[in-house]
């Protein structure tokens, strides 16, 4: 689950409780749903204070969900900013690998040294007969496809190791100079969402203590009860609905907005990263293929070879016996 998946999640189980707490507040009862009220209600006497308690979490619900949005579309940047960094680190390893491989690398970075080494095997290896040209293009794919996690491992790497300016080359510049201005605006991002935890932390009465630690069941009650009010609002919602608790509805509709829009995302996601796989899969496939045929055209020549062979034995027999 993605950490934003879980951050509308929680929110929606908030806003259910907010809009159950709301309805008791306002003394306003919805036409569906008495008998779950009644046992609510019956809860919440049990735990003593929770309506005083409760009070001061659902006024400062209004703050706490925009610092909440606020949280969500910052979360969204830095995710963006480190998906465009490690694009950017991938590009950069991939080009210190080529430089290795044209000798212009600085001997200072030594960390790649040992898949150069692999790669220069795969090369020699390709040079040998039919059996081992095969194996050798499997290893290539295997190391082909695991390229992206090296080369971004390479740049990490670097950085890690303060050697970055080592590196040079107009393309290489270029690279290091977005990486570095992605890295500030990630910084940036970080600081603003840190920033807005501590005031979401500070902002009222978290829910937890503004039920003045209820019981496991009332809390569950409470988004129960909400959710039930939310999916049948079309039976009890007009024009006497007080105005918070339309705004709770809206708010929920708008998290459910939110929530199926990244649902999506994910969905589309694993099935980019299903057709990647797919496709490496196919790929190796056709190599293997391809090192079969190869394979097989040259036992065909070899059968055929062994039957002019014994064609040619088959003459040889033929004279001995004409001579008897």
């Amino acid at each position: 689950m993605s950490e934003m998946k879980r951050v509308l999640l929680d929110k929606r189980n908030e806003l259910f409780t907010h809009l159950s707490i709301a309805t008791i507040e306002d003394s306003y009862e919805p036409k569906v749903g008495m008998s779950l009220r009644r046992e609510l209600l019956s809860l919440i006497r049990e735990n003593g204070k929770v309506e005083e308690r409760s009070r001061d979490a659902v006024s400062s619900a209004a703050r706490r969900e925009k610092i909440e949005a606020l949280l969500a579309n910052t979360e969204r940047k830095k995710q963006a900013l480190k998906e465009n960094l490690n694009r950017n680190y991938t590009l950069l390893g991939e080009l210190m690998f080529e430089q290795r491989k044209m000798n212009v690398l600085s001997e200072k970075i030594d960390f790649l040294e040992d898949d150069y080494r692999q790669y220069l095997r795969m090369q020699d290896d390709g040079t040998q007969g039919p059996l081992r040209r095969m194996l050798s293009r499997l290893d290539q794919s295997s190391f082909e496809k695991d390229g992206p996690r090296r080369y971004l491992n390479y740049a990490r790497k670097l950085y890690e190791e303060g050697k970055e300016d080592l590196v040079t080359g107009e393309r290489a510049e270029a690279i290091k100079r977005e990486i570095e201005t992605l890295s500030s605006r990630l910084d940036a991002q970080e600081n603003a969402y840190s920033v807005l935890r501590g005031k979401l932390e500070g902002e009222g009465i978290p829910l937890e203590e503004g039920v003045n630690n209820t019981t496991s069941d009332l809390k569950k009650f409470l988004i129960g009860y909400g959710t039930y009010l939310f999916e049948n609002g079309q039976k009890w919602i007009d024009e006497n609905t007080p105005d918070d608790i339309l705004d709770l509805i809206s708010a929920l509709l708008e998290n459910e907005k939110v929530l199926d829009a990244e649902e999506r995302r994910i969905r589309a996601e694993e099935g980019r990263a299903k057709a990647k796989e797919i496709d490496a899969l196919i790929k190796e496939n056709r190599m293997r293929i391809g090192a079969l045929e190869a394979e097989l055209e040259r036992l065909e020549g070899k059968i055929s070879t062994l039957r002019h062979e014994i064609m040619e034995l088959e003459k040889e027999k033929e004279s001995y016996t004409f001579d008897n």
